[in-house]
């Protein structure tokens, strides 16, 4: 509920959901293209069919009438589900229908989206029009950012809403508490049930809203979606050169983290200090200016170091497997990433951890770069069972 309660989040919440979108949907494909190892990319699945696994739809029109078993990624000009998802949702198209069900969560963006079906768990909606209708419904929360915004189904925990206009209808049903954020007070029907609390901030339009202005939240989206397109570019060229680098990195985060973390705090004060030093000295200049590249360079590859550590780490909780040479697990650390860091009092504290958590991953992999690494699997198949 934090996003909901920030002023002028509705824009933000809307940038960010399509930046996890667009970056989730169209720059792992360019990557697994130019390296041999391109999706199964789909338009339609029809009814009667399962697809097996992760689902990539892409196309003008795109008809999920099937079953997909796994999480499922669509970006089109619209977009309809008739059939079963087993697993998350995540869909960026002009306009979305949802009539079938969704075990897991639901995460769409576009001009219009219309939800008859069932949510197995959250939903995080951001739209010009959203509308619930009276058929469709959500098991857990509801968290919506648009100008429009009418339920008439039933949710079965809270709801959070930003946006300009909010209406409830005869058949709406939240079964928890509902909270929102607009210019005028939600429409309310007497038919309505809300389980919870009503809670209503009113926010106040800006008098004066120069044409230009959207641009600008526009122009941090597409800053925001290069800086992750380069840093995942950076991380997939070091994956097929020596893709010891991250694994070691990530290895020693995981078995020692506060001792990683002391040693980057120790580096990232030191090496800057000792190459100025360096440099001072007529013998030394070289060797300082060397250090400094090596500094800076190491600046750039603390966010990829964390993003890899924290997709390792999701990785070895769940249980998931790898698969694309581990490019999603990246990606989702770097999402992870640039979603703490929009928040603007935490931001500064992430900042610093990323620092030293990359700072000491290096440090920690440099202690013993001259062995080699075995994968945690590939060891322990190795020891002989008694």
């Amino acid at each position: 509920m934090f996003i909901l309660k920030q002023k002028q989040k509705g824009k933000g919440f809307l940038t960010i959901l399509i930046l996890i979108l667009f970056s989730s949907l169209i720059l792992p494909g360019y990557i697994f293209a130019s390296n041999g190892y391109a999706p199964r990319e789909l338009s339609t699945l029809e009814s009667g069919e399962t697809l097996e696994g992760i689902g990539f739809f892409t196309g003008n029109v795109i008809r999920l009438d099937g079953t997909v078993e796994g999480t499922t990624f669509a970006a089109g000009q619209g977009v309809t589900v008739n059939g079963n998802i087993n697993g998350d949702l995540f869909v960026a198209a002009q306009v979305i229908t949802i009539n079938g069900t969704v075990s897991g969560n639901i995460y769409g963006a576009g001009q219009e989206i219309i939800i008859r079906g069932q949510g197995g768990s959250d939903g995080f909606l951001a739209a010009q029009n959203i509308m619930l209708d009276k058929e469709g419904g959500f098991l857990r929360d509801l968290l919506v950012a648009g100008a429009v915004t009418t339920i008439n189904g039933r949710v079965g925990r809270n709801v959070g809403i930003q946006g300009d206009v909010v209406n409830l209808l005869d058949s709406a049903l939240i079964e928890g508490n509902f909270s929102y954020q607009s210019p005028q007070e939600a429409t309310i029907a007497s038919g309505a049930k809300i389980g919870g609390q009503l809670d209503w901030q009113q926010v106040e339009v800006p008098q004066e809203m120069p044409v230009k202005k959207p641009v600008i939240p526009m122009i941090g989206a597409v800053a925001i979606l290069l800086n992750m397109a380069g840093a995942l570019f950076v991380w997939f060229i070091i994956r097929m050169w020596k893709p010891e680098v991250w694994i070691r990195t990530s290895e020693k985060t995981l078995e020692a983290p506060f001792k990683t973390l002391g040693k980057g705090a120790i580096a990232f004060i030191v090496i800057p200090v000792l190459a100025v030093l360096l440099m001072i000295t007529v013998i030394g200049i070289p060797a300082g200016i060397l250090l400094a590249m090596a500094y800076g360079v190491s600046l750039y590859l603390c966010k990829i170091i964390v993003a890899v550590f924290i997709g390792t780490w999701l990785r070895n909780r769940f249980g998931w497997k790898e698969i694309h040479k581990g490019v999603w697990f990246v990606l989702m650390g770097l999402v992870i990433l640039t979603l703490l860091c929009l928040i603007p009092v935490v931001k500064i504290f992430i900042w610093f951890l990323v620092l030293f958590a990359g700072f000491g991953g290096i440090a920690s992999a440099l202690d013993k770069s001259g062995k080699p690494v075995q994968n945690k699997r590939e060891t322990a198949e190795s020891v002989p069972v008694s």
